[in-house]
Protein backbone atom coordinates (compact mmCIF):
# COMPACT_ATOMS: atom_id res chain seq x y z
CA UNK A 1 0.00 0.00 0.00
CA UNK A 2 1.21 3.47 -0.89
CA UNK A 3 2.07 5.88 1.88
CA UNK A 4 -0.09 9.00 2.09
CA UNK A 5 0.75 11.78 -0.32
CA UNK A 6 1.79 15.11 1.14
CA UNK A 7 -1.67 16.56 0.38
CA UNK A 8 -3.39 13.68 2.14
CA UNK A 9 -1.09 14.02 5.15
CA UNK A 10 -1.89 17.73 5.28
CA UNK A 11 -5.61 16.98 5.10
CA UNK A 12 -5.41 14.35 7.85
CA UNK A 13 -3.44 16.71 10.09
CA UNK A 14 -6.10 19.39 9.58
CA UNK A 15 -8.91 16.95 10.36
CA UNK A 16 -7.03 15.81 13.45
CA UNK A 17 -6.58 19.38 14.67
CA UNK A 18 -10.19 20.35 14.15
CA UNK A 19 -11.37 17.13 15.79
CA UNK A 20 -9.25 17.71 18.87
CA UNK A 21 -10.53 21.31 19.04
CA UNK A 22 -14.11 20.08 18.80
CA UNK A 23 -13.51 17.59 21.60
CA UNK A 24 -11.80 20.22 23.70
CA UNK A 25 -14.73 22.62 23.13
CA UNK A 26 -17.20 19.89 24.07
CA UNK A 27 -15.24 19.33 27.28
CA UNK A 28 -15.20 23.04 28.03
CA UNK A 29 -18.92 23.28 27.30
CA UNK A 30 -19.66 20.34 29.60
CA UNK A 31 -17.51 21.95 32.27
CA UNK A 32 -19.43 25.23 31.95
CA UNK A 33 -22.74 23.40 32.16
CA UNK A 34 -21.57 21.55 35.27
CA UNK A 35 -20.38 24.81 36.81
CA UNK A 36 -23.78 26.39 36.14
CA UNK A 37 -25.39 23.61 38.17
CA UNK A 38 -22.90 23.63 41.02
CA UNK A 39 -22.65 25.86 44.05
CA UNK A 40 -19.36 27.75 43.66
CA UNK A 41 -18.29 27.32 47.29
CA UNK A 42 -19.30 23.77 48.19
CA UNK A 43 -19.39 22.20 44.69
CA UNK A 44 -22.66 20.40 45.46
CA UNK A 45 -25.72 21.17 43.30
CA UNK A 46 -27.02 24.71 43.49
CA UNK A 47 -30.62 25.62 44.21
CA UNK A 48 -31.57 25.87 40.54
CA UNK A 49 -30.11 22.45 39.78
CA UNK A 50 -32.38 20.88 42.41
CA UNK A 51 -35.56 21.86 40.54
CA UNK A 52 -35.33 19.17 37.89
CA UNK A 53 -34.79 16.16 40.19
CA UNK A 54 -37.48 17.49 42.57
CA UNK A 55 -39.99 17.66 39.71
CA UNK A 56 -38.96 14.24 38.43
CA UNK A 57 -39.31 12.48 41.79
CA UNK A 58 -42.59 14.25 42.53
CA UNK A 59 -43.98 13.16 39.19
CA UNK A 60 -43.11 9.49 39.69
CA UNK A 61 -44.41 9.74 43.24
CA UNK A 62 -47.76 11.14 42.16
CA UNK A 63 -48.09 9.01 39.06
CA UNK A 64 -46.71 5.64 40.17
CA UNK A 65 -46.59 5.93 43.95
CA UNK A 66 -42.80 5.61 43.73
CA UNK A 67 -41.27 6.41 47.13
CA UNK A 68 -38.85 9.32 47.50
CA UNK A 69 -37.89 11.52 50.43
CA UNK A 70 -36.60 15.03 50.81
CA UNK A 71 -34.24 16.13 53.57
CA UNK A 72 -33.60 19.74 54.54
CA UNK A 73 -30.57 20.14 56.78
CA UNK A 74 -29.77 23.28 58.71
CA UNK A 75 -26.65 23.89 60.81
CA UNK A 76 -27.54 24.81 64.37
CA UNK A 77 -26.29 28.24 65.46
CA UNK A 78 -24.20 28.65 62.31
CA UNK A 79 -24.38 32.44 62.68
CA UNK A 80 -22.18 32.06 65.79
CA UNK A 81 -19.41 30.51 63.67
CA UNK A 82 -19.49 33.45 61.26
CA UNK A 83 -19.75 36.03 64.04
CA UNK A 84 -16.99 34.59 66.22
CA UNK A 85 -14.57 33.21 63.65
CA UNK A 86 -15.41 35.20 60.53
CA UNK A 87 -16.88 34.27 57.16
CA UNK A 88 -13.76 32.50 55.81
CA UNK A 89 -14.06 30.03 58.70
CA UNK A 90 -17.78 29.66 58.01
CA UNK A 91 -16.99 28.93 54.37
CA UNK A 92 -14.45 26.27 55.33
CA UNK A 93 -17.05 24.61 57.52
CA UNK A 94 -19.67 24.63 54.73
CA UNK A 95 -17.22 23.05 52.28
CA UNK A 96 -16.33 20.26 54.70
CA UNK A 97 -19.97 19.75 55.56
CA UNK A 98 -20.93 19.38 51.89
CA UNK A 99 -18.15 16.79 51.45
CA UNK A 100 -19.31 14.92 54.55
CA UNK A 101 -22.88 14.77 53.24
CA UNK A 102 -21.78 13.61 49.81
CA UNK A 103 -19.72 10.83 51.44
CA UNK A 104 -22.60 9.74 53.67
CA UNK A 105 -25.35 9.43 51.07
CA UNK A 106 -25.64 6.93 48.21
CA UNK A 107 -24.61 7.58 44.61
CA UNK A 108 -28.21 8.07 43.46
CA UNK A 109 -28.95 10.70 46.14
CA UNK A 110 -28.64 14.35 45.20
CA UNK A 111 -27.02 16.81 47.60
CA UNK A 112 -27.57 20.51 47.04
CA UNK A 113 -27.04 23.81 48.79
CA UNK A 114 -30.45 25.29 49.34
CA UNK A 115 -29.19 28.62 50.61
CA UNK A 116 -26.88 29.96 53.33
CA UNK A 117 -26.24 27.10 55.72
CA UNK A 118 -29.21 25.06 54.52
CA UNK A 119 -28.70 21.96 52.43
CA UNK A 120 -31.19 19.74 50.67
CA UNK A 121 -30.85 16.05 49.86
CA UNK A 122 -33.19 14.27 47.46
CA UNK A 123 -33.46 10.53 48.11
CA UNK A 124 -35.04 8.66 45.16
CA UNK A 125 -36.55 5.17 45.70
CA UNK A 126 -36.44 5.69 49.46
CA UNK A 127 -39.07 4.87 52.05
CA UNK A 128 -39.53 7.09 55.08
CA UNK A 129 -37.87 4.41 57.29
CA UNK A 130 -34.78 4.34 55.06
CA UNK A 131 -34.69 8.13 54.93
CA UNK A 132 -34.94 8.35 58.69
CA UNK A 133 -32.04 5.97 59.22
CA UNK A 134 -29.88 7.84 56.67
CA UNK A 135 -30.77 11.22 58.24
CA UNK A 136 -29.92 9.90 61.68
CA UNK A 137 -26.58 8.61 60.39
CA UNK A 138 -25.91 12.00 58.85
CA UNK A 139 -26.89 13.86 62.04
CA UNK A 140 -24.51 11.65 64.06
CA UNK A 141 -21.57 12.07 61.67
CA UNK A 142 -22.01 15.86 61.73
CA UNK A 143 -22.10 15.83 65.54
CA UNK A 144 -18.97 13.64 65.73
CA UNK A 145 -16.99 15.53 63.09
CA UNK A 146 -14.21 17.96 63.93
CA UNK A 147 -14.42 20.74 61.34
CA UNK A 148 -11.02 22.26 60.58
CA UNK A 149 -10.75 26.03 60.52
CA UNK A 150 -7.67 28.28 60.47
CA UNK A 151 -7.38 28.54 64.25
CA UNK A 152 -8.38 25.07 65.29
CA UNK A 153 -11.52 22.98 65.13
CA UNK A 154 -15.24 23.66 65.31
CA UNK A 155 -17.91 21.29 66.59
CA UNK A 156 -21.40 21.51 65.16
CA UNK A 157 -24.81 19.92 65.19
CA UNK A 158 -27.57 19.99 62.60
CA UNK A 159 -31.35 19.83 62.55
CA UNK A 160 -33.00 17.81 59.80
CA UNK A 161 -36.55 17.81 58.44
CA UNK A 162 -37.85 14.96 56.25
CA UNK A 163 -40.86 14.84 53.95
CA UNK A 164 -42.11 11.81 52.05
CA UNK A 165 -43.34 12.50 48.51
CA UNK A 166 -46.23 10.05 49.10
CA UNK A 167 -47.61 12.25 51.89
CA UNK A 168 -51.27 12.85 50.80
CA UNK A 169 -50.96 16.62 51.42
CA UNK A 170 -48.26 16.94 48.72
CA UNK A 171 -49.36 17.90 45.22
CA UNK A 172 -46.51 20.16 44.05
CA UNK A 173 -42.77 20.70 44.50
CA UNK A 174 -43.57 23.69 46.74
CA UNK A 175 -45.77 21.49 48.95
CA UNK A 176 -42.96 18.97 49.24
CA UNK A 177 -40.32 21.56 50.12
CA UNK A 178 -42.68 23.28 52.58
CA UNK A 179 -43.42 19.97 54.29
CA UNK A 180 -39.69 19.29 54.78
CA UNK A 181 -39.27 22.88 55.94
CA UNK A 182 -42.04 22.50 58.52
CA UNK A 183 -40.39 19.34 59.83
CA UNK A 184 -37.08 21.21 60.06
CA UNK A 185 -38.81 24.02 61.96
CA UNK A 186 -40.19 21.42 64.41
CA UNK A 187 -36.70 19.94 64.86
CA UNK A 188 -35.41 23.41 65.79
CA UNK A 189 -38.36 24.03 68.11
CA UNK A 190 -37.80 20.70 69.86
CA UNK A 191 -34.25 21.69 70.82
CA UNK A 192 -32.17 21.22 67.63
CA UNK A 193 -29.69 18.43 66.78
CA UNK A 194 -32.51 16.07 65.83
CA UNK A 195 -34.38 14.58 62.89
CA UNK A 196 -38.11 15.17 62.49
CA UNK A 197 -40.41 13.59 59.91
CA UNK A 198 -43.25 15.71 58.58
CA UNK A 199 -46.59 14.29 59.64
CA UNK A 200 -49.55 15.30 57.51
CA UNK A 201 -52.13 17.23 59.51
CA UNK A 202 -55.27 15.17 60.06
CA UNK A 203 -58.10 16.39 57.87
CA UNK A 204 -60.49 18.53 59.91
CA UNK A 205 -64.00 17.10 60.01
CA UNK A 206 -66.34 18.99 57.67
Amino acid sequence: SLPFTEDEQQLLATIGTSLSLTLRNADAHQHLQDMALRDALTEVLNRRALDEPLKRELKSGLRYGAPACLLIIDIDYFKTVNDRLGHPAGDMVLKQLAALMTDTVRDIDMVGRYGGEEFMIILPHTSIEQALSLAERLRTSIECHAFDVEDGIVRLTASIGIADVCDPAIASVDDWVNAADMALYDAKAQGRNRVVVHTPAPFAPA
